[in-house]
């Protein structure tokens, strides 16, 4: 079931369900250090393989842990999140096999942010959010609601397609991950624009938390804030949204929706605390969290998001919120808003 080419081509495509590309897995992981990742496809394997197909991936995820650069985290993502459903009412030996699956996973989601951080800067990325591009000359599309506030005045809720580390806002959202690590995505654009204060600081949160026994140190649903280094803003909240494959479907929302009232919180306390004499009202810029990476359907975050957001917003007259949305799936991922919007 491995392609022929695998071991010869410069990415390993592992076809995870036979049980005999255990010893072939090690085997490559020891012979290469490039990037690896799993492709399964769930819908025809047998049901009575199961035991097979999870303990291959488990040995894979172990096997590779110490033993890469980087991993394709999407295929990696959608192939657990493929096995989520089909396995919850499986007997509980498969049920450990997957959670051992999961764990090992994550392990190495964290071990990659690690690696990533301490190799050299690459050349930017000419598609990223934070490069200039023809798109950028594109007039801006965008989606406005005016909100009546309970105890009067009114607040702005905004989605508009627009690249985030630009925005010139007190408070800047990032969709950080639980160890407050360089990851991909949003989070890279925000640390490569906002330089090396932002990394800075998150180690110093990383560090204290540690030391105080928090692992990990920003748990999913939670936030911290940092300053904002060079981008256009005062403050940086990092918010940890579900990653989806690994939560169950009836607790992922409530996760996401603590992750955005966590962020709306930790913004507005830093907007009260500032003496400065100039202060301008607030305003915060939120990305879409976890529907990148982590893997939650944006259809199915959108209005979870901006339900919280709006409930937030009634309650804080004269703020704005936006919701920006930029790179590949800023289309997409911007009508989906626009449609829980309405």
């Amino acid at each position: 079931n491995m392609p022929a080419n695998a071991v010869e081509s410069p990415c390993a495509t592992i076809l995870s369900y036979d049980v005999v590309l255990s010893e072939r897995l090690r085997a490559l992981a020891e012979a290469r250090k490039e990037t690896h990742w799993i492709q399964s496809d769930l819908s025809v394997s047998p049901s009575t393989r199961w035991g097979r197909l999870l303990w291959c991936i488990a040995q894979f995820f172990d096997c590779l842990r110490t033993r890469f650069y980087h991993i394709d985290l999407n295929l990696s993502t959608q192939s657990l999140r493929q096995l989520r459903p089909l396995v919850k009412d499986k007997d509980p030996e498969i049920q450990l096999l997957f959670q051992k699956a999961v764990q090992n996973y994550n392990e190495i989601v964290s071990e990659s942010y690690r690696i990533e951080e301490e190799q050299p800067q690459e050349a930017p990325n000419m598609d990223g959010p934070a490069n200039e591009s023809p798109e950028a000359l594109e007039p801006i599309e965008q989606s406005q609601l005016v909100l009546d506030c309970e105890g009067g005045g009114n607040s702005i809720l905004i989605c508009k397609k627009s690249d985030i580390t630009k925005e010139e806002v007190y408070v800047i959202v990032n969709a950080a991950n639980e160890n407050l690590l360089k990851s991909g995505g949003v989070d890279d654009a925000i640390h490569k624009a906002g330089g090396a204060e932002i990394a800075k600081a998150c180690q110093e949160i990383r560090e204290k938390r540690k030391a105080q026994g928090k692992i990990p140190p920003c748990p999913a649903g939670e936030a911290v804030v940092t300053i904002a280094g060079d981008l256009p803003a005062k403050y940086v909240v990092h918010a940890v949204g579900p990653m989806y494959v690994i939560t169950s479907s009836n607790k992922a929302p409530i996760i996401l929706k603590n992750a955005y009232e966590n962020s709306l919180e930790l913004a507005y306390e830093a907007w009260k605390n500032d003496d400065a004499p100039d202060k301008k009202p607030l305003t915060i810029a939120f990305p879409s969290i976890s529907t990148g990476i982590f893997g939650y359907p944006v259809e199915e975050a959108a209005p979870v998001a901006l339900k919280a957001v709006r409930k937030w917003l009634r309650n804080h007259p004269g703020t704005e919120v936006r919701f920006l949305f930029w790179g590949p799936t800023k289309d997409k991922d911007y009508q989906a808003y626009c449609d829980a919007l309405k």
